[in-house]
């Protein structure tokens, strides 16, 4: 680095890599990522480290490294309760209301409620 001034990288690019990182992965990234960002301080400048930071920060947004959100896991729970419920309603319409012995217990009582 260069004589007595300390240059960092930009903070906002190290809370993007580790909001979309894996936590076991975002260690490692952002501590090569800061390796980089020295060597090319003293090689290349402090304006054009940046840039290449920022550049290599979206460069490692690949599908081996995002986390996966957690309203991911939610959202197909709810998906799943409206399969069933549009199957049991299925059910009924093709019935009418005719309930025979192999439909299952849910079915039947959610036909009896209509």
């Amino acid at each position: 680095m260069k004589s007595g001034r300390n240059i960092f990288p930009p903070r906002w690019a190290q809370r993007f890599v580790e909001w979309y990182c894996k936590p076991e992965v975002a260690e490692d990234l952002l501590g090569d990522l800061n390796e980089y960002f020295e060597r090319n301080v003293e090689t290349k400048g402090a304006r054009r480290a940046k840039i290449i930071y920022i550049i290599d920060a979206f460069k490692f947004f690949r599908t081996y490294t995002v986390r996966r959100p957690n309203f991911v896991n939610v959202f197909i729970n709810w998906i799943m309760i409206g399969s069933y419920i549009k199957n049991v309603r299925s059910q009924c319409d093709a019935e009418q209301a005719v309930l025979n012995p192999s439909t299952s217990l849910a079915s039947q009582s959610a036909c009896r409620l209509d």
